[in-house]
């Protein structure tokens, strides 16, 4: 290993600032569910997040892989489930990633809050924050909302609408926190809030919170619904997306080869404290396979997968949603 670490900014070397503006800030967030027609009315008849694609776990072809998001399924404001049928959640959630957020408007907790106490849905803070509200989705995975104070939506009706902008972020346990924080600050360029009892990491952006909490007696987990696999932090293209990758190399982490994903391409890792991260590129995104339009509306494969269409839908679960 070379005794100097290349700085963040030889991520930026070949192109100007504006195409790598959202770097390192949250690309999406993946968990795991157990039902898909419980999945999909929560996040999408409940929240209101956009079904954006239907499709399977690329690497486990017999499970699905749901994407959420706003209308456009653009990075940063997407949530996707892999869906284990018959999977239990474990008694404890000893998850490295603990929980996600999303970014709401402004004004708009009030609403929220007698909206998912109106739909039974488990809120599990005790009412006293005024721009934060805790809860639960159908499979126990811990979730929050934000207002936001100086970002715009994601998309210019959502607002509007009273919906959710994007994410904003997510809550990680830590053995060592220190290690994880040096990791995201100088490779992927966050900075560091403190905020006790956590120390709190955001995105060059101002778009993503990282909360990093102490926890000396977490063990690696058994991922099961109602957890978080792994986080997705976004590249600009495949250049920035190598160049981030070889930073990471040199500071002696293992980093996956690129993997081709359809709407990205990613590369895998794990950082200290034992948590999944991928490094996404923002492209080519959504459409690629399906009209704007009509996102979600079909199950879509990769062209590798494609041979295998009718052995593939036959084992799926219907999607009866």
């Amino acid at each position: 290993m070379p005794s100097t670490i290349p700085p963040i900014e030889a991520a930026f070397a070949h192109s100007g600032q504006d195409s790598h503006a959202h770097f390192g800030s949250l690309h999406h967030v993946t968990a795991i569910a157990s039902d898909v027609d419980a999945n999909v009315y929560f996040y999408a008849r409940i929240l209101g997040l956009r079904l954006v694609k239907k499709t399977v776990n690329f690497d486990d072809p017999g499970s699905y892989h749901l994407y959420y998001g706003d209308y456009t399924g653009s990075p940063g404001s997407l949530l996707t489930f892999f869906v284990w049928p018959g999977s239990r959640a474990l008694s404890e959630n000893g998850a490295v990633i603990a929980s996600v957020g999303f970014l709401i408007d402004r004004g708009s907790m009030g609403h929220w809050r007698r909206y998912l106490e109106g739909h039974g849905v488990t809120l599990t803070d005790d009412g006293a924050s005024t721009d934060r509200l805790d809860f639960l989705d159908s499979d126990g995975l811990l979730l929050y909302l934000k207002e936001t104070t100086n970002l715009p939506a994601a998309n210019s009706t959502q607002a509007d609408r009273g919906l959710i902008l994007r994410l904003a972020g997510v809550n990680w346990s830590c053995r060592r926190p220190e290690k994880t924080g040096v990791l995201f600050t100088q490779v992927l360029g966050y900075r560091a809030v403190p905020a006790a009892p956590e120390e709190r990491l955001v995105s060059a952006d101002d778009q993503s919170v990282i909360a990093l909490r102490p926890d000396e007696v977490l063990q690696r987990p058994r991922f099961a619904p109602g957890q978080i696999h792994h986080v997705a932090f976004r590249a600009a293209d495949l250049r920035q997306q190598a160049e981030v990758a070889e930073i990471l190399r040199q500071r002696g982490i293992q980093v996956t080869p690129v993997q081709k994903r359809k709407y990205f391409d990613s590369v895998y890792f794990m950082e200290p404290g034992g948590g999944i991260c991928e490094i996404a590129t923002d492209g080519p995104g959504m459409t690629v396979d399906e009209p704007l339009g009509s996102l979600g509306t079909h199950l879509c494969l990769p062209p590798a997968l494609e041979p295998q269409r009718m052995e593939i839908t036959a084992g799926l679960p219907p999607f009866n949603t």
